[in-house]
């Protein structure tokens, strides 16, 4: 690919996530998804009777089946970003103007960023109310914590950022999943729902596989993976990249034919 084309794809792409982010962020529906998923965390933390904000965040990351409401709500803002598209014939002229492998670019990535985004911005505002009302649990960190060698007991809201790093990222994962469904079956009611249903689908199957690289483990702190902060944020970000790989190259090759008619 000449230089010219390569930078005319990049502003196309570059056209396309500034599009998704302006309609995002200028609505108020990005504001209410943030505080919905707020009441969430609050509501899981009540049912778990967690009084700080630490043990808060340790007990709402081992849930399994009642979080992934978390996961349905985080893709919210984004999550019918293409079936609108398809539904409403947009797709079309968005092609036109942009081309296809920028325009399936520009998508994946806007998916991908607005739904860590809105994730992370809801769990550590969560995360911060929390440990102004109750505190952020200075006394609750022991050693057996996996992130002990950088909190050292001492920065117990540095340990709720990891988590909910740990835990933004993989949702992100689960609902590019269902963003994949979205694109097979473009339906509104389909694309709101098929995150959380993926992120189920996607938990069940890999359970059964290796440790090192199951979602749900790296989510709540993956201690096969390695003791050390650093490393194991590294290790888990590297492994959940490839798991949206998988995803993207999924869904470049069904908008594809979408695009071209070849699916109905």
């Amino acid at each position: 690919m000449k230089k010219d084309n390569i930078n005319a794809y990049a502003e196309s792409a570059w056209g396309v996530i500034r599009q998704e982010f302006v309609r995002v962020f200028c609505g108020y529906r990005w504001y209410l998804t943030v505080i919905l998923i707020v009441v969430l965390w609050f509501f899981l933390s009540t049912e778990r009777n967690s009084n700080s904000a630490v043990k808060s965040v340790e007990v709402i990351v081992l849930l399994s089946n009642e979080a992934k409401l978390l996961i349905l709500a985080g893709a919210l803002p984004v999550a019918t970003s293409f079936s609108s598209d398809w539904q409403n014939s947009y797709i079309r002229s968005a092609v036109i103007r942009s081309g296809s492998r920028a325009y399936i670019t520009g998508k994946l990535t806007a998916f991908c960023l607005i739904t860590f985004i809105t994730n992370f911005t809801g769990m550590i505002l969560f995360t911060v109310i929390k440990g102004i009302t109750g505190g952020f649990g200075f006394d609750s960190i022991g050693e057996y914590y996996l992130f002990y060698d950088i909190i050292s007991g001492r920065f117990p809201f540095l340990y709720c950022i990891i988590q909910t790093y740990l835990y933004s990222i993989v949702n992100t994962m689960y609902a590019l999943f269902g963003y994949v469904v979205s694109a097979i079956l473009p339906n509104t009611f389909v694309a709101v729902m098929a995150p959380m249903f993926m992120g189920i689908m996607i938990e069940e199957i890999t359970s059964h596989g290796i440790a090192q690289i199951y979602p749900y483990r790296i989510s709540v702190g993956n201690d096969y993976l390695s003791y050390n902060t650093f490393l194991n944020l590294l290790l888990s970000t590297i492994i959940i990249i490839m798991y949206m790989i998988i995803a993207a190259v999924l869904f470049k090759k069904i908008t594809e034919r979408r695009i071209r008619n070849e699916i109905v």
